[in-house]
């Protein structure tokens, strides 16, 4: 997770268990939550249940929240619509191809931002740059 607002004391979390982190950020006069995942593939390991236990965490938390990373999983699919209802949040932009190993034949849209319901927002995507997935890179408004 990589951001230039401040971070609101006290309210990074880790948990190593999910691939789940986050934290409360200051935006201005607001605070937003924002969340990094990397949810494993759904066979032959658990996603569904990573998912489940992410979107329990995700919706005790108050007020807007981002969750962003790697889904392994396209949008429409079960464990993003998951996360996507305890965040009251929709997958931004356009349906971009993110991992390129298969793309010639099954272009694969893994990896989304999820941005409050209410938000609008442009995704562009980004260069590999050492990863074996393209990075996203997300504009909205709150």
């Amino acid at each position: 997770m990589l951001t230039s607002h401040e971070i609101v004391e006290g309210t990074a979390r880790c948990y190593p268990q999910l691939d789940l982190a986050l934290a409360q950020v200051e935006l201005g006069n607001k605070r937003i939550w924002v969340a990094s995942v990397h949810l494993l593939w759904p066979f032959p390991y658990g996603q569904h249940k990573q998912a489940r236990a992410i979107a329990a965490v995700i919706s005790q938390l108050e007020g807007d929240i981002v969750v962003s990373g790697d889904f392994n999983m396209v949008r429409g699919g079960a464990s993003v619509g998951r996360i996507e209802r305890a965040a009251n949040a929709r997958a931004a932009g356009e349906n971009l191809t993110t991992y390129p190993r298969f793309s010639a034949f099954a272009p694969l849209a893994i990896d989304h931002v999820l941005v409050p319901a209410n938000s609008s927002a442009i995704v562009e995507r980004r260069p590999l740059l050492g990863s074996d997935h393209y990075g996203l890179l997300a504009q909205f408004d709150i």
